[in-house]
């Protein structure tokens, strides 16, 4: 009997320390993958998460452009316009429509005074063949103050502020769409007018490089090959109608080509005329910028004063 029992209890004693042992091991494997997979050592399969792609950046508003201008307003007593230079944001927008609409919103200097009345709307604007055709709304008329000097101030606030972009040399009105003979009783406006400069005295000559819109002088070099405004491609006869616009007074006697070479093998052509004007002495240089040689239109790219 105390055999057996003595075997017994050794025998259970044998069966318990091997299940401890196990259990140490299998917790001591647990805690060891524990540990490698907190320090990253084993791969799980797990993938990194991809990277974004860097993108670039993108403008907020991809339509917008700034743009100088120079709008012709009245002076205080109606006689004269006055220049006021302004930069616009234009946004989906041709230069010429923005310049007309600053044009209704009126002088931003208190010293110039209004032209168009303010209820006038600007229904459409095209440019063709030089000519800028401008639909307004029939405000300009019913709304419009009325009188000689009030007309005048109207009507070549508008011609003269256009004539100082490319490609426009002539202005034709329109009310809601049709030509009418006058908005007040004074001037014809059945046919396109060309800028009165004398209305704008002592104007300061604008020196310096001409800004060239490249798109409005290719749009002009198409009119040209279709047979119009040919005096274009003359540089002399360019100066003498564009001139003005930049302050130059040119006239048959005050004005003279110097110099005009074409290129035939891609480079710009390059003209330039001298003109005399308030007492001064300019050089104008043109160029080619589309087309070069004896059909290519030229334009000016900038104006000097010569020092004596």
């Amino acid at each position: 009997m105390f055999t057996k029992k003595r075997a017994a209890r050794v025998t259970g004693w044998s069966v318990t320390g091997c299940g401890s042992r196990r259990l140490l091991l299998t917790l001591a494997v647990i805690g060891f993958a524990v540990l490698l997979l907190a320090t990253g050592c084993v791969n799980m399969g797990t993938q990194p998460e991809p990277q974004e792609a860097e993108t670039p950046p993108v403008s907020p508003h991809p339509d917008e452009t700034k743009t100088a201008l120079t709008l012709y307003f009245s002076d205080r007593e109606a006689q004269f316009l006055t220049p006021e230079e302004r930069e616009v944001v234009r946004k989906g927008i041709s230069v010429e429509e923005a310049l007309v609409k600053e044009l209704i919103a009126g002088p931003a200097d208190n010293a110039h005074g209004r032209t168009i009345p303010q209820e006038t709307r600007l229904i459409s604007i095209s440019v063709a063949s030089g000519v800028a055709y401008v639909n307004f709304s029939k405000e300009l008329q019913t709304k419009h103050w009325g009188g000689s000097a009030g007309e005048t101030m109207t009507v070549y606030s508008v011609v003269n502020s256009l004539a100082g972009l490319p490609g426009i040399n002539e202005v034709q009105f329109l009310i809601d769409g049709s030509k009418v003979e006058t908005l007040a009783g004074h001037i014809e406006l059945t046919s396109p007018l060309r800028p009165n400069w004398l209305l704008v005295p002592d104007r300061p000559v604008k020196l310096g490089t001409v800004p060239m819109d490249i798109n409005k002088l290719k749009e002009v070099q198409a009119e040209v090959d279709n047979g119009h405004q040919a005096w274009r491609l003359d540089p002399l006869q360019v100066v003498m109608s564009e001139g003005p616009a930049l302050g130059l007074n040119p006239a048959v006697d005050n004005a003279r080509l110097i110099s005009r070479a074409e290129q035939a093998d891609g480079a710009q052509g390059e003209a330039k005329v001298e003109v005399k004007s308030g007492g001064k002495t300019y050089l104008v240089k043109l160029a080619q910028p589309v087309k070069q040689g004896q059909s290519g239109i030229w334009t000016i790219q900038s104006v000097e004063e010569e020092k004596n």
